[in-house]
């Protein structure tokens, strides 16, 4: 015959308080992804609606040279040289502070907001070279404008793709 095996009341005891500290860390472990996450999705959020204020303004300097140009409201050689000079230098302080963080938004909006961010660089980058190559003549800035407006179009377009990406982190709606 076979012993019967038999249970301590001690090795029950020990059996359920192991179960019961695996359960506890499971879920103190749990609330702490759960805290983590959450604290990520709002830096994503804050981050997302600042990059869309950057984008969004300088979206509105943009249409506002295209508008000033098609609707022939510069007039003088010194409209001119205001126009070129003020899509020379793109301010957007978001993205130079921020844009190591620009990957935890998904490489979709990352790649969105990134080519934004780079097209407005590399007009503005044109923009001041052709500027300082004819520094002091305001004549040609005509001429500048004219060859920088057709970038125009594009460029406003990138940025409000950019700005439509960004919108599900600002809303909340993202997945």
């Amino acid at each position: 015959m076979c012993p019967a095996a038999t249970t301590s009341g001690w090795e029950i005891a020990s059996a359920i308080g192991t179960m019961g500290a695996t359960v506890v860390a499971l879920w103190l472990g749990l609330y702490q992804w759960r805290k983590d996450r959450s604290r990520q999705r709002d830096v994503r959020a804050a981050l997302s609606k600042a990059l869309q204020t950057d984008l969004a303004t300088w979206r509105q300097v943009v249409e506002q040279c295209r508008s000033d140009f098609d609707q022939k409201k510069l007039t003088h050689e010194q409209h001119f040289v205001d126009w070129v000079r003020g899509l020379s230098k793109p301010t957007m302080p978001t993205h130079e502070r921020f844009a190591r963080i620009l990957p935890d938004l998904g490489r979709p909006t990352s790649t969105k907001v990134v080519h934004a961010y780079a097209e407005c660089l590399r007009v503005a980058e044109l923009v001041s070279r052709e500027a300082e190559r004819v520094r002091g003549i305001s004549r040609d800035n005509v001429q500048i404008a004219a060859d920088i407006r057709p970038y125009l179009d594009a460029l406003s377009n990138d940025l409000s793709d950019a700005i439509t990406a960004l919108d599900p982190y600002v809303t909340g709606r993202k997945r």
